[in-house]
């Protein structure tokens, strides 16, 4: 609510850089300031507080804190991580709402099962018998489906750029494979 009340995204312009850019500096800023704040000599000059209703540390109790999780994403990866499932999941919904007004909802299942299936071992003869279609038309069904799902996917990146050369990034930085993001991935 903040957000809209306070006129923050007013702030943002497309004239100087991604949107996505802009929240990340916000969102660092916002960091850096809480942690002043919380370390300010007045708050207790970087003492670490605790709660007295939480068992001590060392009186055969776990502590009352946890270290911070060293393997945790930081907050700006956490927001491009965000940003990257945000952008593939409204192109996702607009694809199969497509498919759906023109009586294609199969094809979406198709996509949906062989690209989005978790398990490993999906191949087009299974998404063929999963759905009651042909292998020929799963290969056809994904090759139209994927172009379609890009074409979303590319017009949603658009909408969030102010030019060509800021969409060559940014669709660059979108394709990028992350660690352990397996080859079936659209």
């Amino acid at each position: 609510m903040w957000v809209i009340e306070s006129g923050f995204l007013k702030k943002a312009d497309p004239e100087r850089g991604r949107f996505r850019a802009f929240l990340k500096v916000a969102l660092r800023n916002y960091a850096r300031d809480a942690n002043r704040r919380a370390t300010a000599a007045r708050r207790g000059g970087g003492r670490q507080f605790f709660s007295i209703d939480e068992p001590i540390e060392g009186a055969g109790e776990p502590a009352p804190f946890d270290a911070a999780d060293p393997t945790a994403l930081r907050p700006d990866e956490l927001l491009d991580a965000r940003w990257r499932r945000e952008l593939v999941q409204t192109a996702l919904q607009e694809l199969e709402q497509e498919l759906a007004a023109t009586g294609k909802s199969a094809m979406f299942a198709t996509f949906r099962d062989y690209f989005l299936d978790a398990s490993p071992d999906v191949d087009y003869r299974a998404v063929a018998q999963r759905n009651g279609i042909t292998v020929t038309d799963v290969t056809n069904w994904l090759s139209r489906t994927k172009k379609r799902f890009r074409e979303h996917l590319l017009a949603i990146v658009t909408d969030t750029v102010r030019d060509a050369a800021a969409l060559e990034e940014e669709l660059r930085w979108l394709f990028q494979r992350p660690e352990g993001k397996d080859k079936n991935s659209p």
